[in-house]
């Protein structure tokens, strides 16, 4: 029994127990932790402009979306129509053949090495959508 009131009292002493701190190296985590926060705030205060000049440009480029299609109207006439509609879907069959081809997998691009000829370089990419000359160079374009 004595050694159950001994431990009631030990107990409760080893619990609660705690460490000496110095109040300087309280003053120093206190430091610590006001730079943390100081530095958290001007990191928000910038996001927030960011965010702020962001959305000033976004609704900047929806108004002027806005007025070039309003612009953009489909001709009245049948001849303008069917001029304008036959333009549209030649544009977006280009686009689609440009958007595909084995210069557009990673993989191709991965097995590309310093040296190769130009016919090894086709043979990989596939031939190129557009051919420039540049400063005495041949450029090929994938686009």
């Amino acid at each position: 029994m004595k050694f159950l009131t001994i431990l009631v009292f030990i107990i409760p002493s080893f619990i609660y127990a705690e460490d000496k701190v110095s109040h300087s190296d309280l003053s120093k985590k206190l430091d610590l932790i006001l730079q943390k926060v100081g530095g958290l705030e001007k990191r928000i205060s910038q996001l927030e402009s960011d965010n702020i000049k962001f959305k000033k440009e976004i609704k900047q480029v929806a108004e002027e979306a806005k007025t070039v299609t309003d612009n953009l109207s489909i001709p009245q006439d049948e001849e303008g129509k069917k001029n304008f509609f036959n333009k549209l879907r030649i544009g977006m069959e280009s686009d689609a053949d440009r958007d595909k081809g084995p210069w557009t997998k990673p993989e191709t691009w991965k097995s590309m090495k310093r040296n190769l000829t130009g016919h090894k370089v086709r043979t990989l990419l596939g031939n190129p959508n557009l051919t420039k000359f540049i400063l005495d160079f041949h450029v090929f374009l994938h686009l």
